[in-house]
């Protein structure tokens, strides 16, 4: 049965996805050819001996673990047939992709395709040819990216009566100014995650792939502003009676996985507190549990940046993103279960 693909690739991505081809031709001398079939988007057909193979086509930039981590966990690759073309991928996160069983083509001539009879994996090619490609991947402008935008969204995807609330009221309990939301929402609305009606109002779209994204931005734009400091326990197992009620803070991370699924056991502690007792509550918090500070240490102390509701453990979004950014394995199985039953 033919899977069902992404929609039709734009006219710079099918040009992206004609030099994938070309330099797959000359890394690995398979032949490919793109095709079209009616609701199905962009098909790469590949042909050894008197077998076809047939892989769906997801473009994006996987320029970061996290990215990769997203793509396994998330429902981005509908199919295992599908494969996500690039411009360039480099050999870590080439490796990355393989461990991961992402399967991917670059304009360099790097590829990972997996396939009953077939199995491909090039890595480390620099094609000189293909720098003036450009990067046709890139978002149509960096707007949801900022510390604002990253705050504002979190809110919007995990509290889904804030997008019907006025612009200063949003503002006001995601933390950030009247211009930054005013900003993101022009910019959600003109990628299509924000749609407007006089009858149903404000609407949020496509949150998937809007999560997706708030995941791979949280970990490398906004994350490490909101470290309080790292720390090393000196009891082993000293979370599992700690009420952080009593700090003003929530478990993420893999305790806040433990106590969403029952999966993990953790191995690490992530904890976030309320930003305006933030500090206090952390040295609190450190006496309390004789924590001491270690730049490598198993406890990590953040800032929340979210209207917290009182709960002790943080929304399953940032619990997510908090395992995705480990880049622990065992972590991700936990991640998976929380995709499937909190996020999809």
């Amino acid at each position: 049965m033919t899977p069902s693909f992404n929609p039709a690739a734009n006219a710079q991505q099918v040009l992206l996805l004609e030099h994938a081809l070309d330099a797959l031709k000359e890394s690995t001398g398979l032949k490919a050819v793109l095709r079209s079939r009616k609701g199905a988007g962009q098909i790469v057909r590949i042909s050894v001996e008197q077998k076809t193979y047939d892989f769906g086509v997801l473009f994006k930039n996987i320029d970061r673990r996290s990215a990769v981590a997203a793509l396994r966990t998330g429902n981005e690759l509908q199919h295992p047939s599908e494969i996500v073309v690039t411009r360039k991928m480099t050999s870590e996160m080439a490796r990355e992709c393989r461990s991961m069983d992402v399967q991917f083509l670059d304009t360099h001539g790097n590829a990972f395709l997996k396939a009953p009879g077939l199995l491909v994996y090039v890595e480390g090619r620099t094609d000189p040819l293909t720098q003036g490609i450009g990067s046709l991947l890139t978002p149509p402008s960096s707007g949801l990216v900022t510390s604002s935008a990253l705050r504002l969204v979190f809110v919007l995807l995990t509290q889904a009566e804030f997008i019907q609330k006025p612009f200063r009221e949003i503002a006001k309990s995601a933390g950030v100014s009247l211009g930054a939301v005013s900003a993101a929402f022009s910019e959600l609305t003109q990628r299509g995650y924000i749609k407007t009606s006089k009858k149903l109002g404000r609407q949020l779209l496509n949150t998937d792939s809007l999560q997706n994204e708030w995941v791979v931005n949280f970990d490398t734009r906004l994350r490490s502003k909101l470290l309080l400091g790292r720390y090393r326990s000196t009891q082993p197992n000293w979370w599992e009676n700690v009420d952080l009620s009593n700090y003003d803070g929530a478990w993420g991370g893999e305790v806040g996985a433990d106590r969403l699924t029952g999966y993990l056991r953790p191995g690490s502690c992530t904890i976030y507190l309320t930003a305006d007792t933030a500090k206090s509550n952390a040295q609190k918090l450190i006496r309390d549990h004789r924590l001491l500070r270690d730049p490598q240490g198993d406890v990590e102390l953040l800032e929340a940046f979210w209207p917290r509701t009182g709960t002790t453990v943080c929304p399953p979004l940032l619990v997510y993103a908090d395992l995705l950014s480990s880049f622990d394995p065992r972590n991700l199985k936990a991640a998976d279960l929380i995709f499937k039953k909190y996020l999809s």
